[in-house]
């Protein structure tokens, strides 16, 4: 949930842009407007069997929403966010500036 906050508050505008796409006030309230849709828990997930904890379909339709087709890389300010393999379950850094990771 941290590395949505982030990757928000570092969303410029536009392609263009040098200002944000979202203030600290509109993150709080896309957090309390979409909580249901955040924190949807995934039916399927049991605890301690692999699987995410959190329904993915609804994660990714509020993510088209809020972020278009903006790339991560194009973040205002150097950003990074944790993510864990799920094959290994290792944990893994991503950052906005490393050339070779391009995330939407």
């Amino acid at each position: 949930i941290g590395a949505v906050i982030a990757s928000l508050l570092t969303l410029p505008k536009d392609s263009l842009s040098k200002e944000a796409r979202y203030s600290s006030q509109e993150v709080l309230e896309i957090f309390i407007k979409e909580k249901d849709t955040i924190f949807k828990r995934n039916r399927s997930y049991l605890p301690n069997l692999f699987g995410p904890l959190y329904d993915k379909g609804s994660l990714e339709s509020l993510a088209i929403r809020l972020y278009g087709d903006t790339p991560f890389k194009a973040a205002l300010i150097p950003t990074a966010a944790i993510a864990t393999v799920k094959t290994t379950l290792e944990a893994k850094v991503i950052s906005s500036c490393n050339p070779q990771e391009d995330y939407l």
